[in-house]
Parts: structure tokens; sequence; C-alpha cells
């Protein structure tokens, strides 16, 4: 009879371990994450207009999704970010339509914007949006960064220029030391409009004159960028299509 109990108080133990945690210890979903967003709303006014959503983690001001959607007949519009909300972290939503049609962000009420923000995180979130006129001028968030590598092996060692050109106006211009593995590199934070395309422009000085001269005196090139929608890289391997770009370096 002892032997009995006592068998079968093991198998009870066994039993109360199956019911709750694991032998791991695991207790349910990690608390860290990721977790999901889901981003609903009626804005009736707008209706056919294109609504542009950034989300943002406010810690180091990460643009964690970037989305474009046109709004619904009905005013509807929804949005399903996976798992790109971490636990413990809080996220601002900046959005709007483009009330205008322009295809860019202006300032309200030429534009309709908001903002939503995200306390820390601890699960899945939903947000419904409904249209009000409490805007918020968001545009700033929808201005990104510009990153420009290029590799010219034939220029190791020479100083490199490159301007940033809108509408034919220089808005940057910048130089460096290409480096002795031939390439080079320049970032600009926060230079891009959203909705807007631009032109890199740059030149080797090949002849080491301290100024732009025409190809094939300097090495030099074009390159356009699409309609910028978010951060944005280009990279430049050396080629011999040269383009007189001097004009861009006053």
């Amino acid at each position: 009879m002892t032997r009995f109990f006592r068998v079968l108080i093991i198998g009870l133990s066994s039993l109360a371990v199956g019911c709750g945690d694991d032998e791991s210890g695991n207790t349910g979903p990690d608390p860290s994450g990721p977790f999901d967003l889901t981003f609903t709303g009626t804005i009736a006014p707008h209706a056919g207009q294109m609504l542009r959503v950034l989300v943002i983690r406010d810690s180091n001001g990460a643009i964690e999704d970037n989305a474009m959607a046109t709004v619904a007949g009905d005013g509807t519009f929804s949005f399903m970010f996976t798992e790109n909300l971490l636990g413990g972290e809080s996220y601002t939503i900046d959005f709007y339509a483009d009330h205008n049609g322009n295809g860019q962000c202006d300032s309200p009420p030429t534009d309709h914007s908001w903002r939503e923000t995200i306390a820390a995180v601890s699960g899945d979130v939903t947000i419904d949006f409904q249209h009000n006129t409490n805007f918020t001028d968001v545009c700033a968030s929808f201005m990104f960064d510009l990153t420009f590598t290029a590799t010219v092996m034939p220029h190791a060692g020479q100083m490199f220029h490159v301007a940033l050109v809108e509408s034919g106006a220089t808005l940057q211009v910048d130089s460096a030391t290409v480096a002795g593995d031939g390439t080079v590199a320049f970032t600009w934070p926060r230079i891009l409009e959203d909705g807007e395309d631009y032109e890199l422009d740059f030149y080797a000085d090949h002849n080491g004159s301290g100024s732009c001269d025409a190809p094939p005196a300097d090495h030099a090139w074009r390159r356009s960028t699409s309609v910028v929608r978010g951060p944005t890289a280009v990279d430049f391997q050396h080629d011999t299509i040269f383009t007189d770009v001097c004009s861009s370096f006053p």
C-alpha cells in the first residue's frame, strides 16, 4: 500500500507540471515582442486621396514602417504592420492626407495631417482613427536622409565633390578625399522631401585644378533619384559616361 501511494503522488506531480509552466519556464508570449500594429480609420472628406503613414520609434527616431494607400470610396483605410513594435517601446504615428493632390506633404490646412501616439507597448496594438480637424503639422517627419556612396578607383586620393540639385537649384554641396580603396561616402540627414525627386551631380578633380572642369579634364557624372518616399541610398560605380555638371558647383 505504501508503494502505491508513492507512485500516485509522482504521477500527480507530473500532471501539475504539464498544466502550468513548462520545464523551460516559458509562461507565454515574449514580453519584448515583436508585436503587431493595426491602424484603421474613417476620413470621409479624403475619399480617393493619397494617405501617407509613418510609424516612428520614439527612443531613436527610427522609421519602423512607411506606408501609402489610397483612401477607399467610403472614406476608410486600413494598415496592418506585422511584428514591428517592440515591448516597452513607445511610438508615434504621423500621417497625412494629400488634400491638394500635389504628391507631397504640405502644412495644414493645405493638407490634413495628424499624430497618434502609442505608449509603452506590451502586446498587439489596434488604433481606429476618426476624421477630425485637430491637425498637427507632421511634414518635418516626412523629410528623409540621403546616403550617397561611390567606388571610383581611378580617382583614389583625389578630391570628390557632390551636389544635391532640385529643379535646377543646388541645395547642398559637399566634398571629400577618395579613400585608397577608391571609395567615398556622404550622408545628409533629413534633406529629402517626401514626394520630390532630385539629381546628384558629382565629379572627381582629375586634373587637380581645385575647381570643376568639363570632362574629360575632370570626370563628372549625374544620377537621378526616383520620387522620394523614404530614406534614400544611391550607390555609384565608376564608368566613363560623363556629364558636364560644373554649373551645379557655383
